[in-house]
Formats: structure tokens, sequence, C-alpha cells
């Protein structure tokens, strides 16, 4: 599983002050996999929880800084 996160930056702009940019790809193959499993899964004497990690994910981040 590989995860990936490319970013961008610019000051001084004539309309704000900065501008950011951030692209992040999840799960960039879309491989099937189980999540981590949390420390406290240790302590329930076997009743552990595994869950199905999640699918191929892209987030676009904006933040403007007037």
């Amino acid at each position: 599983m590989a995860d990936l996160k490319i970013g961008f930056s610019e000051k001084n702009l004539p309309f704000i002050d900065t501008l950011k940019i951030s692209l992040e790809f999840s799960n960039l193959f879309d491989e099937a996999h189980v999540s981590p499993i949390n420390a406290i899964d240790d302590s329930r004497a076997g009743k552990t929880s595994d869950y199905v990690g999640e699918p191929f994910t892209t987030l676009l981040t904006v933040p403007l800084e007037i």
C-alpha cells in the first residue's frame, strides 16, 4: 500500500497573501487490506476487531490566507 501527497505554495499574490494547494492520494494502487489493529484489541480477551481498510481516496485542500 502506498500514499502520496503533492503540495504547492505561492506567496504575495495580488489578491491573497498566500495560496497553498495540496493533493493527497490514499491507497494509491487500490489494494485490499486490513486497517491497523488498535492496541486496545489486545485487552479484549480474544475479541479483536478487524476492519477493511479504506479504498483509493483523493483529497484536495486549498486554504486561503487573506
